[in-house]
């Protein structure tokens, strides 16, 4: 099943291209506009200029949203796709993420959605696939510098999910006996 985040990583790199032509095409738009605006050409005069530059507004919050959207949600979609993808075919955190600064560090939220992702898709034992999730996590934690508020939660969860775990029979022999 990991050729279906492989999909997603293609999909999300479209997006992002595609949205990136938009925001060339609008960008454009704009400057045409604002340099007819600029000139006082006598053949918009009135209405003409009132609606260029309301157009101009309008083209302005599209480019800006569009910008927002490519830079933040696809984005981030982007990378915890990526780093899901790895963890599935094995990869280490380390060498798929070679040049991370800190301040592009992943966040709680960012490690439970790549933690869902690789539930949802990996082939193996939902149990099994968290254990190894959370070596792989601890792994990461070590060569990250992570801020310390998220460091102690973050390394309780992978302590708890690397704990060995008992079979439900061997959890009712214990309590029969």
């Amino acid at each position: 099943m990991k050729e279906y985040l492989k999909v997603k990583a293609c999909i999300l790199a479209n997006e992002a291209r595609i949205i990136k032509t938009l925001e060339q095409r609008t960008k454009e738009r704009l400057a045409k506009r604002r340099a007819i605006i600029k000139e006082g050409n006598t053949k918009y005069e009135g209405k003409g200029l009132e609606l260029m530059a309301e157009n101009n507004a309008r083209d302005s919050r599209a480019f800006w949203g569009l910008r927002r959207h490519r830079l933040t949600e696809v984005r981030r979609e982007a990378r915890r796709t990526y780093l899901a993808y790895g963890f599935i075919r094995g990869k280490n955190y380390v060498t798929m993420e070679v040049g991370c600064r800190l301040n592009n560090q992943l966040k709680k939220t960012d490690w439970e959605a790549i933690e869902a992702m690789a539930l949802k898709y990996a082939e193996d034992d939902p149990r099994a696939v968290k254990q190894k999730f959370a070596g792989w996590m601890a792994e990461a934690l070590l060569v990250l510098p992570i801020p310390d508020k998220f460091q102690a939660a973050i390394l309780r969860k992978a302590a708890y999910h690397a704990r060995p775990r008992r079979t439900r029979s061997e959890h009712l022999a214990n309590q029969m006996s």
